[in-house]
């Protein structure tokens, strides 16, 4: 991209845009032991799913019984109603949240 602009006479975008590639090689040099590492954990991660296929459905079906489970006790405390100490303090995201539970 910088080849590009210095190419059509824009040499500041040219500058800006090369000065931005050489950071950018910079820090992955910096960071490339942790990014080495990163890839060997998300390899060891696919194969264990790719061992495991059915721990994903499983987790999601432990996760709808769960709110199954917790959506009778919510109607019968029938919501939790006013908030007042939060409520007066003018956060207005109490409520929609508290809605939630």
């Amino acid at each position: 991209m910088a080849a590009v602009f210095l190419l059509n006479g824009q040499g500041t975008a040219g500058l800006v845009f090369g000065g931005l590639a050489l950071l950018t090689a910079w820090v992955f040099s910096l960071w490339r032991e942790q990014i080495q590492l990163a890839t060997r954990l998300l390899g060891v991660s696919a194969h264990g799913l790719a061992a495991n296929s059915g721990i994903i459905t499983t987790t999601v079906l432990l996760n709808l019984a769960a709110l199954l489970a917790v959506l009778p006790l919510g109607a019968f405390l029938g919501g939790l109603g006013e908030v007042p100490c939060a409520a007066g303090l003018g956060m207005g995201w109490v409520r929609p949240v508290a809605s939630l539970l």
